[in-house]
């Protein structure tokens, strides 16, 4: 019971859902980290814009070459990490995506599997009785659905 019992229970609609709505909190909380990291990056870079007290002081002993290009340096660094971490954000939607995707169409898979297995039951179950019936010296009259004719030609080899 251990392993197929696992198998049915992933291959379930509520597991996949359940899974599903993980994901989806996973992707929110990272954006949240993504949002809460640009704006740290912000605040840094603003804070060295402005900056007080004995800092102040050592900015004005620099040459003002020498800071315009430690900013442009440090605000290529942010954009390039914030790009750098906005790709990453796409990289794991498009994966999550993409793994929804595979879930959903092993879904309808196995469910189409599952709709050709009650199928061949019942066409067994209809020729079990067809035959009993015949055996039994009953007339059995010719089936209506079409369904079923559909069975007997794909039965018949001279068909």
């Amino acid at each position: 019971m251990g392993e197929a019992a696992l198998t049915s229970h992933a291959g379930g609609a509520g597991h996949k859902a359940a899974v599903r709505k993980l994901l989806e909190a996973l992707f929110s909380k990272l954006q949240l980290l993504v949002l809460n990291s640009l704006e740290s990056t912000s605040r840094l870079s603003s804070q060295h814009l402005q900056p007080s007290g004995s800092k102040t002081e050592d900015a004005r002993r620099r040459p003002a070459q020498q800071g315009s290009v430690d900013l442009s340096r440090l605000e290529h660094q942010q954009r390039s990490e914030a790009l750098e971490q906005q790709q990453q954000m796409k990289i794991l939607e498009w994966e999550n995506r993409m793994k929804v995707l595979a879930w959903e169409q092993e879904l309808v898979r196995e469910k189409r599997r599952a709709a050709r297995q009650k199928e061949k039951a019942f066409r067994m179950k209809k020729a079990y009785y067809k035959a009993k019936l015949k055996r039994m010296g009953e007339d059995v009259p010719p089936s209506s659905s079409s369904s079923g004719d559909e069975a007997e030609k794909t039965s018949d080899p001279t068909g």
